[in-house]
């Protein structure tokens, strides 16, 4: 395949996980000419004529051709150094009144807790926020906070002992639990753009972190 295929992938996602399928891609088809842009807004089909998105949400927008690539979970967790000191929150409401460290692009955020058929929201306003994944899980190593972050930006950090989870037996939710790959339906799908849509969906199911 030959010719350019613009993407927009979300920061954190793009950055901890995609950026070396890029890089495996160009090496497999170097007749394909990658742009990424690394952004979590959803009019980016639009905005910056891109031909792909990938983005997190619960259900995928009206006029757009989705296929989804998995789920995400988001974790409470901290530093060994932040637990010893402050403890862990046990609950939606405890985690509500800590440093609280995620993501956040207009200050404060609905967080909600899922245990069964319990489910519990709070309003929090994070002490630390970025669209910056790796940025915040330096943040919460450093025992700042709180992290509320994807659970392939610490999963790492987790299994080796740098970090400890809270609220073990709850399922976090920021801005939903499912990944999409987003296309137009107006823009016929070059041989290009089919190739990049397939290694994409394959290279997710085998990641083992959604």
């Amino acid at each position: 395949p030959h010719g350019r295929v613009p993407i927009s992938v979300r920061t954190g996602f793009g950055q901890v996980v995609m950026s070396k399928w890029f890089l495996e891609f160009r090496k497999l088809y170097p007749g394909v000419t990658v742009h990424v842009h690394f952004d979590n807004r959803v009019d980016d089909l639009l905005r910056h004529e891109v031909d792909l998105a990938v983005r997190l949400m619960e259900d995928p927008p009206l006029g757009m051709v989705a296929r989804e690539m998995g789920t995400v979970s988001y974790v409470a967790c901290a530093s060994v150094a932040y637990a010893k000191r402050h403890g862990l929150p046990n609950n939606l409401e405890e985690l509500a009144v800590r440093d609280v460290i995620t993501t956040s692009t207009a200050g404060k955020i609905v967080l909600t807790a899922v245990r069964g058929n319990a489910r519990h929201d709070a309003t929090v306003e994070p002490s630390l926020s970025s669209e910056n994944f790796v940025f915040l899980r330096d943040a919460m190593l450093a025992g700042l906070g709180v992290g509320v972050l994807p659970d392939y930006v610490v999963q790492a950090d987790l299994a080796r002992g740098r970090a400890v989870q809270a609220m073990r037996e709850w399922e976090l939710v920021i801005f939903g639990t499912k990944m999409y790959l987003l296309r137009r339906q107006d823009r016929f799908p070059t041989l290009a753009l089919r190739t990049m849509i397939e290694f994409l969906l394959a290279r997710s199911k085998g990641a083992g972190v959604l």
